[in-house]
């Protein structure tokens, strides 16, 4: 049975849908449906959808996320689902994992498609974490820096999660697994921003008197790099097998140094880019970046389906 949308009142014909809620039962449904070229959009951050994306793709349904939990697991679970797309003429679209909106995770296909070949992937691919080092550049309490990002809506609503680096490290994975190179979460070194005290606080309010305590040590990095003329950035960065997330002393040539507000930022050399780095940069984070670049692979998708 189709069912088209009203877009006019979508909530209530959301409501009245006759797939079940849980993500088994819509699954099924969707396959009774049995209409060509289907496109499942996950929009969620959950690990029991991306469970059943091997049977969604089995199921000639092709998939469109910005969920990054299926390309972070197993570099065999990540081949075996483009494996399943091919084997079944179908499309698994993420564009949105890395840098939202912004045409990275494409670019490289591209790249890479074309025969070049990535020799280093430098990045700040957390809006968040972009902001906060930004406004470090003017301001002298890392702690306040972090609770005007909170206010403001930019940090997950515990800072932690943002401050201990895994989101980015997540994307940094992406990006390496998608240039053809093997590669585990647990082989990147990642620099956490908190302490183990802060990081074990039991409330917010307590891990904010902690990071408090903490701020001459990202403030002294800050006035050593300011003597030298510099300013400092938390990258993430692949070269020579090796992957890792720290803070850096940049300088006035750096691709990275003029970043500003919530600015995603990325900076590919190849074989074909050596000189000078193929970058991208723009303001990537937030839902309204995020829709518009699922719905950039749901077209992508529709075009190539016919």
């Amino acid at each position: 049975m189709r069912r088209e949308l009203n877009l006019k009142n979508w909530q209530d014909e959301l409501a009245q849908s006759p797939l079940p809620s849980d993500v088994a039962g819509f699954i099924e449904g969707i396959k009774e449906m049995k209409l060509p070229h289907s496109i499942l959009v996950d929009c969620t951050a959950s690990e029991s959808v991306v469970k059943f994306y091997p049977k969604i793709l089995c199921s000639s349904i092709s998939i469109v996320t910005p969920n990054k939990i299926a390309n972070t697991q197993s570099y065999a679970q990540f081949l075996s689902l483009r494996e399943a797309a091919q084997k079944h003429n179908v499309e698994f679209r993420y564009g949105t994992n890395v840098g939202s909106t912004l045409p990275i995770i494409n670019t490289l296909k591209d790249l890479i498609a074309n025969g070049d070949e990535v020799l280093k992937i430098e990045g700040v691919f957390s809006g968040t974490l972009s902001f906060i080092f930004n406004t470090l550049k003017k301001k002298e309490s890392f702690s306040d820096v972090v609770r005007v990002a909170q206010e403001k809506g930019y940090t997950e609503p515990d800072p932690r999660d943002d401050l201990k680096g895994l989101d980015m490290a997540r994307k940094l994975l992406i990006l390496i697994r998608e240039s053809g190179i093997p590669f585990e979460l647990k082989d990147i070194e990642i620099e956490k921003l908190i302490s183990p005290e802060a990081e074990k606080a039991s409330t917010i309010e307590e891990f904010y008197k902690i990071l408090r305590e903490e701020d001459k040590k990202i403030l002294d990095l800050k006035r050593e790099a300011s003597e030298k003329g510099m300013v400092l950035s938390y990258i993430a960065r692949y070269e020579n097998g090796k992957a890792k997330l720290a803070i850096e002393e940049i300088d006035g040539n750096h691709p990275f140094f003029n970043l500003t507000d919530c600015e995603n930022i990325v900076a590919f050399t190849t074989k074909n880019h050596s000189k000078n780095p193929l970058v991208i940069r723009g303001l990537g984070a937030g839902a309204g970046y995020t829709a518009a670049g699922i719905l950039a692979d749901i077209l992508r998708i529709s075009n190539y389906l016919g």
